[in-house]
């Protein structure tokens, strides 16, 4: 072996001692960041903060925890200015995606503790700018991230009544993220409510509706299989597979044979929640208007002479 050779053996050496090194000290702060996870679960705060304090300059994820741990307390203007230090910070590759949630916890604290919804929708929209998918190192962090800012969009549009805002905003978190399950159910709502105050003939002209009433279904389905008790969902559920079922009969639609066997089975399960409770009861007397009057329209348009009758 030449000097060349053991020189450069040497330094390869010395190269893979640092790298192990490194990781152990990432192992040992990332101990560290759980221990202080662990006791924030506990509610020993202050001892977690100490904790994470110690490590924010060298792993940026502790800074996030931070901010979130001081939120948990109430100290907002804390939590406020590390988030915020965090939007403005240049990141490696491997953390990026830690702006995209920073920018939102400053989306849900403007909105949920400082009540400025015009602020809070300024940084949830700086989320869905701040960085190309193509500058982050991993592609499902980001879209679990991004599918947030679409939800903290969805939620305060919800609450603001801003409906259509509500239902583009539900529409593309659950595209990136199908298992939001309060976009599932916003979405699956809106489309149901939808349906339940247009005129109902319209429900027969309106070529794209389908698209809405099966994305509605999926949504819904996806919501009553994480909580079947809830009866808004369910009631939901109950007219927009009714509304398939009853295109399906007139042809409007392709052909599903199991839509038939999949209402009988949604329908069934709101009348035993009418037995329980004054709210599905009441729910369940609103969707069986629903079913006769669209039964009506059905039948109207197939030519027979048929009247509500009250």
């Amino acid at each position: 072996m030449g000097v060349l050779d053991f020189l450069k053996g040497k330094k390869e050496a010395e190269e893979i001692d640092r790298i192990v090194n490194k990781l152990k000290h990432k192992d040992e702060i990332i101990k560290i960041v759980n221990k202080a996870i662990s006791l924030r679960n506990l509610n020993r705060h202050v001892e977690a903060i100490a904790l994470l304090k110690q490590v924010i300059h060298e792993y940026p994820p502790a800074l996030s925890i931070l901010g979130n741990t001081y939120l948990r307390i109430g100290e907002v203007d804390k939590a406020e200015n590390i988030f915020k230090e965090m939007t403005e910070r240049s990141l490696p590759l491997e953390y990026r995606h830690l702006i995209i949630e920073a920018c939102c916890n400053m989306g849900s604290l403007y909105y949920g503790h400082k009540k400025d919804k015009l602020k809070a929708i300024q940084y949830y929209e700086k989320a869905l700018t701040l960085i190309d998918p193509k500058s982050v190192a991993d592609i499902k962090t980001y879209n679990v991230l991004m599918s947030g800012a679409y939800m903290g969009l969805c939620n305060i549009y919800a609450l603001e009544n801003d409906i259509d805002k509500a239902k583009k905003n539900a529409l593309l978190c659950i595209k990136l993220n199908p298992d939001v399950i309060l976009a599932n159910r916003i979405y699956g709502i809106i489309i149901a409510n939808n349906l339940l105050t247009m005129p109902q003939i319209e429900i027969f002209k309106k070529t794209d509706l389908i698209i809405d009433l099966k994305q509605a279904k999926e949504s819904l389905e996806n919501v009553l299989s994480a909580d079947e008790t809830d009866i808004d969902a369910l009631y939901a559920m109950c007219v927009v597979a009714h509304t398939i079922h009853i295109l399906n009969v007139m042809g409007c639609i392709p052909r599903n044979n199991d839509i038939e066997r999949e209402l009988d089975k949604y329908s069934k399960m709101l009348e035993d929640f009418s037995h329980k409770s004054d709210d599905a009861k009441e729910k369940f007397v609103y969707y069986d208007k629903y079913n006769v009057s669209l039964g009506i329209i059905c039948m109207q348009l197939k030519g027979y002479k048929v009247t509500m009758q009250e």
